[in-house]
């Protein structure tokens, strides 16, 4: 209804619980991508943070509409619960590590402070999973899918999930030329950002957010679900969180623990973890 490219439902059997899309084809960004030039790939990445921008945009429409998204949010609590799942697939499933005593605290304490400075940024709508396998490319149009989990959350949220995502490696400098496109495109919208020095920093800390859940989903797979196939996954990520880590300059102290132990880790991360 806000003319986004997300795949009409023809129908809905409440009784089965299932829904019937339109088509959106085959062809993931993620594969689309490859063998494209860089002025072609970029182009993609641009249309992908114009429609970011027009579901931000639509955040006011949602309480009108009695739409559930409005009544979740990326409180610190919800934020807080998935540093808990990064911590506990990837340290202890995957890697068996246990960490405790005064190491525990120390994270603990981290993830406390991270969260609780994303909570309270502005919230606006987000996607939630807002990347590269998550966007089809179908007849010349982009769609959207996978979007069940949209949400209340910070501006950050799905541009940091787009623009580091494990799944393409997009370079850093090119990341931070498509930051600006994002604030560019932001500043003549109807919610438009209010402090950029404070936005650049919010993107870095959510990329570090973002990053180390997206550890724990394919820690997860690898190790409690016995799908190995998201292994090659994780160190890419873990080298993402440490990059917007070091970008945070003095911030990072804010987050020297978990930094510390990612930075040994590292090297470990393409050892398939085992059920348990």
């Amino acid at each position: 209804e806000s003319g986004l490219p997300a795949p009409r439902i023809l129908g809905i059997s409440g009784q089965n619980g299932a829904l019937l899309f339109e088509d959106a084809g085959d062809v993931r960004l993620q594969d689309w991508l490859d063998g494209r030039t860089e002025g072609e790939a970029l182009e993609a990445y641009r249309r992908a943070i114009r429609m970011i921008v027009r579901i931000q945009e639509a955040t006011p429409e949602l309480a009108s509409r009695d739409s559930i998204c409005s009544s979740l949010a990326f409180d610190e609590m919800k934020l807080k619960w998935e540093l808990g799942f990064f911590f506990a697939n990837y340290f202890n499933r995957y890697l068996g590590m246990k960490l405790e005593g005064e190491i525990n605290q120390d994270v603990q304490q981290e993830f406390k402070a991270l969260c609780s400075e994303l909570s309270s940024r502005p919230r606006v709508l987000v996607h939630r999973d807002y990347h590269a396998r998550n966007l089809m490319m179908h007849g010349g149009e982009m769609f959207i899918i996978d979007h069940q989990d949209a949400r209340m959350g910070p501006a950050s949220y799905d541009l940091a999930s787009l623009l580091r995502d494990p799944y393409t490696g997009l370079d850093r400098g090119i990341a931070q030329e498509l930051v600006e496109y994002f604030i560019s495109l932001k500043a003549d919208s109807s919610v438009p950002i209010s402090d950029l020095a404070e936005f650049r920093t919010e993107v870095e800390l959510m990329t570090a957010q973002r990053m180390l859940k997206a550890i724990g989903t394919y820690s997860y797979q690898a190790a409690v679900a016995g799908n190995p196939a998201y292994v090659a996954y994780i160190e890419p990520a873990i080298n993402a969180a440490l990059d917007s880590m070091e970008a945070l300059g003095r911030l990072s102290r804010r987050l020297s623990r978990i930094r510390a132990l990612l930075e040994e880790t590292r090297g470990l991360s393409g050892t398939v973890g085992h059920p348990v």
